[in-house]
């Protein structure tokens, strides 16, 4: 899953923020297979959902290696859309008063590490370092 990464030609921190997302995709797999496993696979739609959002995530953090604009925007968009989110349900879990407990799993797997992850790769994407190399570009 990361071989095609190291193998690219794209500047050290585009193949950076590549792999946080691929680590994203990762986290959503397990979480996605957990889940699916603790419903005894009667909610499929959100087994669907889930592997939607892990191919789309990993189909854009290849097309970053490319160094086209458009990737840079797409990755921009969707770390920003899906890190607001997270938040949103990080905000939402703690004010829902469940027990951390019991539910340490959910927090740390399916809303506080993905939601870093894609906070960093949105970071590594942004700098002008790495904005500079995508300018100019076009498909």
């Amino acid at each position: 899953m990361f071989g095609f990464v190291k193998r690219s030609d794209a500047p050290v921190q585009v193949k950076r923020a590549s792999i946080f997302l691929l680590s994203y995709a990762l986290l959503v797999l397990i979480g996605t297979v957990f889940y699916a496993v603790e419903s005894g696979g009667e909610d499929m739609r959100e087994l669907i959902r889930g592997l939607i959002r892990v191919g789309g995530i990993g189909y854009i953090a290849w097309w970053l290696l490319s160094l086209k604009k458009e990737a840079w925007w797409f990755a921009v968009g969707a770390c920003g859309f899906l890190s607001a989110l997270g938040f949103l349900g990080i905000g939402a879990f703690l004010y829902a008063g469940s027990s951390v407990s019991s539910d340490y799993y959910l927090l740390v797997l399916k809303l506080i590490a993905p939601v870093y992850l894609l906070l960093h790769a949105f970071l590594i994407l942004v700098r002008a370092d790495t904005r500079s190399l995508f300018v100019g570009k076009s498909a």
